[in-house]
């Protein structure tokens, strides 16, 4: 580098206006968040769901996002957690229209896995999507027992008599257990085995890999690449 310093700052550079064009999407897949992609695949291709573990803050649910959508082609459905979360919050509850009476209304997962919003519809509005569990950690016995149901799931298969469609999975996010996070707890052994633990840190920002401060440059470029900012304010400090 330091022979060819106009090439290698080229080369910065361009990497940069990728990071740009990749923000105006939504997600910045710097080098780290592409590791963490790539374990997501491999649990899923091993029939696990992905579970993401990480501090407040580290991006899980972004992460998770994401990776719906490289996969997919579609947001993902989002299910909060809590002790109490049932069949009601995953599949389906009811509800009353004061035209045609009582239906169905069905919930993140059933909408992940079938494609249709509620039984009054005749046909899936997408194909088979992702389900972001957000805090699975929260979950309680009734809801893991009705997930380990679901873990049987296959294409084809019927859920509520809808067809289960290719595609769908669901990808945890979860802070670590321990005293920190006092509410969060660890399934039982036999649902670990269906689940797939990927950590997810920080950016790392090192003199060797400086990727925290890569994102943060990236943020900062206008449309045509620059930053409005003098080079001392931008400078990185340690």
């Amino acid at each position: 580098i330091p022979e060819n310093t106009d090439t290698a700052a080229q080369i910065q550079y361009e990497r940069l206006r990728e990071y740009q064009d990749q923000a105006e999407k939504g997600f910045i897949w710097l080098d780290s968040r592409l590791d963490i992609h790539h374990q997501i695949i491999a649990g899923l291709q091993n029939g696990r769901w992905p579970v993401l573990v990480g501090e407040a803050g580290s991006g899980k649910s972004e992460q998770a996002d994401a990776a719906a959508r490289a996969l997919t082609g579609e947001d993902p459905t989002h299910l909060a957690c809590s002790e109490r979360t049932s069949e009601r919050d995953l599949i389906s509850d009811k509800e009353i229209d004061q035209t045609e009476g009582s239906f169905d209304k069905y919930k993140p997962v059933m909408r992940a896995a079938t494609g249709f919003d509620d039984s009054r519809a005749q046909k899936s509005s997408h194909g088979g999507r992702i389900c972001r569990f957000d805090e699975s950690g929260r979950l309680g016995y009734q809801g893991y027992a009705i997930i380990k149901e679901l873990r049987q799931k296959r294409p084809g298969d019927r859920l509520l008599d809808r067809p289960v469609l290719p595609g769908f999975a669901a990808i945890w996010t979860t802070n670590p257990v321990g005293p920190r996070y006092p509410d969060r707890k660890e399934p039982d052994p036999a649902m670990r085995r269906e689940l797939s633990y990927i950590d997810v840190d920080y950016p790392p920002q090192t003199n060797h890999n400086p990727e925290l401060y890569e994102f943060m440059l990236a943020s900062l470029m206008d449309q045509n690449g620059h930053i409005n900012a003098s080079r001392d304010e931008v400078a990185p400090s340690y």
